[in-house]
C-alpha cells in the first residue's frame, strides 16, 4: 500500500519540482523537502517527522511550523545542523547553539551536532542528557533507533552518495569509532567525523584540535576530518575544513596522519569549559 501511495504521489507531480513555497519536491516520494524534514501536502498534518529542534521548545507540538504562527514568522531552515543534541542546562548550550547557525544545511547530507567521544555520541531527550547506560549512541543499530523518526535519515541511509556528518568530538577516532561502524553497516553512505575535539565559539566553527592539560584548545595538536566508506578511511581533510565547503587547500595525505587519530584509543567523556567550547 505504501508503495502504491508513493507511486500515486510521484505520478501526479507537476512538471517543475518546486512547490509554491519554493521548496523542492523529492522525485522518489513526492514529498516536499524543507531542509530539516519532509512535508506531505496530501495529508492534513503535513510533517512526516518531528521538528529536530523540538527539545528547545517543549511547550510546542514537535509537528508545529513557526510556532503555529506562519503569518508573522518564517523558517527558511537554510542553516543549523539537522540534529542539535545538547541538554538545555548545559553551560555551553548558548555557545553551541549560536555557533551552529553558521553550519549550513546540505542537500543529501544528515548533520548532527552532539557531545561525544570515539565510541559514542551522547543522547538527549526532552532537553536533558540520557544516562550513559541507555543514552550512549554507540553502534549503528542504536544510531538508527534514535533517528528512525527523522525522514532525512530514513530516506537517505540506504541511498548511494548520501552523507552523514558528525559534529561530535572524536567520533572518527580509533579503529572501532562510531563513524567507522556506521559506515560499515550502511555501505552506500559516506560518514565524515573528527579525530579530535570540535571547537566552537558564538561566531561559529573554529576547528578540530586536541586540548591541553588545562583543557584549553591545543593548536599544536590539530585533528582531521576523516571520511569513511565501508568501514575504511578513504580521504582526510585538515582541522579548519568545514564539511560541505570546498576541499581546495584542505586535502591531507592519509599516510601522513600521525598515530592516535585513525588508530587511537577511546577517550573518556569530556567536560564543558568556559570561553571557547569543545564538543
Amino acid at each position: 500500500m505504501y508503495q502504491n501511495y508513493i507511486k500515486h504521489n510521484t505520478e501526479t507531480l507537476p512538471k517543475y519540482p518546486q512547490s509554491f513555497t519554493g521548496k523542492e519536491r523529492d522525485s522518489e516520494t513526492g514529498f516536499s523537502y524543507f531542509g530539516a524534514r519532509y512535508y506531505d501536502s496530501d495529508i492534513l498534518t503535513g510533517w512526516l517527522s518531528v521538528d529536530p529542534m523540538a527539545d528547545k521548545y517543549p511547550s510546542l507540538s514537535p509537528y508545529a511550523y513557526c510556532g503555529w504562527n506562519p503569518i508573522k514568522l518564517v523558517d527558511p531552515d537554510g542553516e543549523e545542523p539537522d540534529i542539535f543534541m545538547f541538554p538545555l542546562e548545559d553551560k555551553g548550550y548558548s555557545v553551541f547553539y549560536k555557533g551552529s547557525k553558521f553550519i549550513k544545511q546540505r542537500d543529501n547530507t544528515f548533520q548532527i551536532m552532539a557531545h561525544g567521544n570515539s565510541s559514542y555520541m551522547r543522547e538527549v531527550r526532552n532537553g536533558k542528557n540520557v544516562p550513559k547506560s541507555e543514552g550512549a549512541i554507540n553502534s549503528a543499530q542504536k544510531f538508527d533507533n534514535v533517528f528512525r523518526n527523522n525522514s532525512k535519515w530514513n530516506l537517505g541511509k540506504h541511498k548511494k552518495g548520501f552523507s552523514v556528518v558528525l559534529f561530535s568530538c572524536n567520533t572518527g577516532k580509533g579503529n572501532n569509532s562510531l563513524a567507522m561502524n556506521l559506515s560499515l553497516e550502511y555501505q552506500n553512505i559516506t560518514v565524515i567525523a573528527p579525530s579530535r575535539q570540535i571547537w566552537f565559539s558564538e561566531k561559529g566553527f573554529i576547528g578540530i584540535y586536541g586540548k591541553t592539560e588545562s583543557k584549553k584548545r591545543n593548536e599544536a595538536d590539530p585533528g582531521y576530518w576523516l571520511v569513511f566508506q565501508n568501514g575504511k578511511v578513504v580521504a582526510a581533510y585538515d582541522s579548519t575544513w568545514i564539511p560541505g565547503e570546498s576541499t581546495k587547500g584542505h586535502d591531507v595525505d592519509i599516510s601522513t596522519i600521525p598515530n592516535g587519530h585513525i588508530d587511537g584509543v577511546s577517550i573518556g567523556e569530556k567536560e564543558i569549559k568556559k570561553g571557547d567550547k569543545e564538543i
